[in-house]
């Protein structure tokens, strides 16, 4: 090999040795250490931060985040990994410091703006919240877990038509997301479009089978609509995954407006064994009884109301009085 040859090719080994440590240093940069026993210490307290946040055991896993930021500190990753632990202990403007420094370290951090946005909601700054999650969404178009969370801090703003869109783009992003789905039928429900909340609550109960709030909200949407016994079909699968008050009190209104007395009173009596100051269910139960004529049962609701719901209690008092009865309630 020629003189100039063999400077072509020492000059081509160490073009490609600087690459290769130019690689390095990149990958190193992401674990904000460049020297390599610095890098896996990092590493190393960065997986046992997380797997003390798994176990709940939050103060050490904030430690040993922090230890390795300190060693890394351009590590965004374990960062964002601190703010997750911060916020998931209550700790918001420490975990929005710490999503803030990731998203500094790597500016197109999809996952660190989801987060911030959530760690602003939490600390009920709604409007920031919507433009760190705006972000996440720009940066990354497709983000479904991103979308619902923007929907529905959007809707705890206020913005509900905003909330909509939001949803719909989660679910078309993820046509799987049942949560989306929920939050889509319960706007739907409030909206008093009753025919897309029953739609839309019945996709999320077939995403998730047996889902107790699915199968609530979903019920009600029914009962809300005039289709009673669609309701009391979705309140009996909810009382099967789970019970719950509300639902046995919602149940009873069903049933009383069927004129079936016996099942809506039992659905109130299990209601106040549940929830033993559930007010709204001892005035329906009176009333229900009531309209039974059996005006003594009615009279002992009333006195169990008197002693802690004294608004609920005069108002059947009069119906007592008076012998009118009016539509009992739901929730």
């Amino acid at each position: 090999m020629s003189q100039a040859g063999r400077q072509r090719r020492l000059k081509n080994i160490l073009a490609a040795a600087a690459a290769a440590v130019a690689l390095t240093a990149s990958a190193a940069a992401q674990s904000g250490a460049a020297p390599e026993g610095a890098r896996r210490e990092a590493e190393r307290l960065h997986a046992a931060g997380l797997a003390y946040a798994d176990r709940g055991r939050y103060e050490e896993a904030v430690e040993a985040l922090k230890r390795a930021v300190r060693i890394a500190p351009a590590y965004a990753l374990a960062h964002n990994d601190l703010g997750y632990v911060y916020h998931s202990s209550g700790r918001h403007s420490e975990a929005v410091k710490s999503y803030l420094e990731a998203i500094r370290l790597k500016g197109d951090y999809a996952l660190a703006f989801n987060n911030l946005g959530l760690a602003y909601g939490a600390a009920g700054d709604y409007e920031s919240a919507v433009g760190a999650l705006r972000q996440a969404v720009r940066i990354k178009g497709d983000y479904a877990a991103a979308f619902y969370n923007l929907g529905v801090t959007y809707y705890k703003k206020g913005a509900v038509a905003e909330a909509v869109e939001s949803l719909g783009q989660a679910i078309r992003h993820h046509p799987a997301h049942a949560d989306a789905h929920l939050s889509l039928g319960v706007i739907y429900s409030e909206q008093g479009r009753y025919d897309e909340a029953i739609a839309a609550l019945g996709r999320a109960a077939a995403l998730r089978p047996g889902s107790a709030p699915i199968l609530k909200s979903l019920g009600l949407a029914h009962q809300n609509s005039g289709r009673t016994l669609e309701a009391i079909d979705a309140y009996r699968r909810a009382l099967d995954a789970a019970p719950d008050a509300e639902v046995y009190n919602n149940m009873g209104v069903a049933y009383d407006s069927l004129d079936r007395r016996p099942e809506a009173v039992e659905c109130f009596r299990m209601a106040v064994a549940l929830s033993p100051r559930y007010a709204e269910a001892y005035y329906n139960m009176g009333v229900a009884y009531l309209r039974a004529g059996e005006r003594g049962e009615a009279l002992k609701q009333y006195a169990s109301l008197k002693t802690f719901a004294p608004e609920l209690a005069a108002g059947l008092f009069r119906l007592l009085h008076r012998d009118q009865v009016i539509a009992a309630t739901h929730e």
